[in-house]
């Protein structure tokens, strides 16, 4: 019967994480896959759980909103296709959660793990706690045949929600075939995805692959909630991933500070909340230690009516705050004025890369109508990182590549006949070290070899300068290649900036959109 005891507390415990009562359920990510249904039939999905502080979702919630790009998961039905979000708002297919029947012993060997034993933990009474804490050592000694039969005889229990299937479930009389090809993240209700680790996120091949790929997704998430928990002064413990105590105290303070409810967790609103903060707090540093240059996010809320765009400078400095580009503009152009800059970066978050372009092209075209001699540089995020603010505007570069200029011919696409140059550098950034590229497109050989040989002439070899950053090193080049070549236009010189591991993109500075080949020479 004690065991028994124990063992309740822990499943409300799961069921309702510490300190929550209610609120929102968890966000799932779905392996891509494709997934067959007959008509009116329900098929269960392996999912990942994104957020350990959330409730699990049981029988009765209902996903609603497709949180990664749209275009990456389809439904087909018959001859028509059609995005899931589509198919969603329709009422052709629902996601809904499940309920959970867990034997004990899975139960037991989900306690084995550190992380979820701190979760359980945290609302027990120190005689439960300790109590429980016997229990697990206890079956974590016993050999395999012995759990084998303690197993037997301790059944199952309910544990209500789900965190590891979900179920589509086909609303219409025809066959229909669900295709993700890439993970899916799916919500209750719309909200950012923004610092969420999809890495992790695959079909598993098994229950404990599923466990310790869950693990990884916990940890990867509750890492950056924590980071900028620490960075902004609120949580002084290890970057674990690992929600304790500790973690949990420094939450409650940062929501009653911004006025959010005490949750908690880390729900829609705080997470939003931190991630301005924290960009706020990172936009000022930046601005403050740089001289010509602006950079401002733009934030992009398509569900407020009133303030779709919302433009920030620094901690508490909103620049701009509504719908309309040309005002928005206005309002960056006389902040350019006050602090006498010539080059403007926006840092799109929240956009698709469709839309962070073509916002980006608005803003370029209105800003040259104002002053002409401003530059600006749209950064769409990929993968809803800000590295890009420390890759470009971190102080101390070294320049890893010397000798022949590296000047490449465009043979092919709309971009035929272009040159590229490209220079490696390293960034320090406080104690790491960043690997990133420089390609500068002209349509001009000697602009692009110019480009090469400048910052070659700039950088002196193998140490770092640590007076310059990219973003220094792009205005200087740009501004020397005018000077040399007064017959170039704006849009004869295109620069992209590239992460080195893997050929990622950080961000792309462009005057206009380059070729879907461009990669290719």
């Amino acid at each position: 019967m004690f065991r028994r005891a124990i063992l309740s507390l822990v499943v409300a415990t799961l069921i309702a994480p510490p300190g929550i009562l209610g609120g929102q359920v968890q966000r799932m990510a779905i392996p891509a896959g494709a997934f067959d249904l007959a008509a009116g039939a329900a098929q269960a999905v392996e999912t990942f759980c994104l957020d350990l502080t959330r409730a699990s979702p049981k029988s009765g919630s209902e996903y609603r909103e497709i949180l990664t790009a749209p275009e990456h998961a389809q439904v087909i039905i018959g001859d028509q296709t059609v995005s899931l979000q589509d198919a969603l708002s329709q009422g052709l297919v629902t996601i809904e959660g499940q309920d959970l029947q867990l034997p004990v012993s899975e139960l037991l060997d989900e306690l084995q793990d550190p992380l979820v034993f701190r979760r359980v933990a945290a609302d027990l009474s120190p005689d439960e706690r300790r109590d429980l804490s016997e229990l697990v050592t206890g079956w974590g000694q016993l050999g395999k045949e012995d759990r084998a039969k303690a197993a037997e005889q301790l059944g199952t229990m309910p544990l209500g929600g789900d965190h590891t299937h979900l179920r589509f479930v086909n609303k219409t009389p025809h066959q229909m075939r669900i295709v993700i090809d890439e993970a899916a993240v799916v919500g209750s209700e719309k909200e950012a995805i923004d610092g969420l680790s999809l890495e992790s996120i695959r079909s598993p091949n098994s229950t404990d692959d599923q466990r310790h790929l869950q693990r990884d997704v916990w940890v990867g998430n509750d890492r950056e909630n924590q980071r900028l928990l620490s960075y902004l002064g609120y949580y002084g413990g290890p970057l674990d991933g690992e929600s304790g105590p500790r973690t949990l105290r420094g939450l409650v303070t940062f929501q009653r500070d911004h006025e959010l409810a005490a949750t908690s967790q880390f729900d829609a609103p705080t997470v939003a909340a931190l991630q301005e903060v924290g960009e706020a707090r990172r936009l000022q540093g930046i601005n403050d230690a740089t001289s010509g240059v602006l950079l401002a996010t733009v934030h992009n809320r398509p569900s407020d009516q009133a303030r779709r765009y919302v433009v920030m400078i620094g901690e508490t400095d909103v620049v701009y705050a509504g719908n309309d580009p040309a005002d928005l503009t206005r309002a960056l152009n006389q902040r350019l004025e006050d602090k006498s800059s010539s080059t403007l970066y926006l840092d799109l978050s929240g956009f698709s890369e469709a839309k962070a372009d073509a916002l980006g092209r608005t803003i370029r075209i209105q800003q040259r109508q104002l002053d002409g001699a401003v530059d600006v540089f749209p950064m769409p995020r990929i993968d809803g990182s800000p590295e890009l603010q420390d890759a470009l505007f971190a102080r101390g570069v070294r320049f890893e590549r010397r000798g022949v200029p590296v000047v490449e011919e465009i043979t092919s696409g709309p971009n035929r006949g272009w040159f590229r140059t490209t220079l490696d550098f390293s960034v320090r950034i406080g104690k790491a070290i960043k690997h990133v590229t420089i390609q500068i497109w002209s349509a001009s050989r000697d602009v692009a070899q110019l480009a090469y040989e400048f910052v070659v002439s700039k950088l002196a070899p193998g140490t770092f300068d640590e007076t310059r950053s990219i973003a220094s090193l792009v205005r200087e080049a740009r501004s020397e290649i005018r000077r040399r070549h007064p017959e170039l236009k704006r849009d004869d010189i295109r620069i992209e900036l590239r992460d080195q591991v893997g050929g990622t993109y950080i961000v792309r500075l462009r005057s206009r959109k380059l070729p879907d080949d461009h990669g290719s020479a």
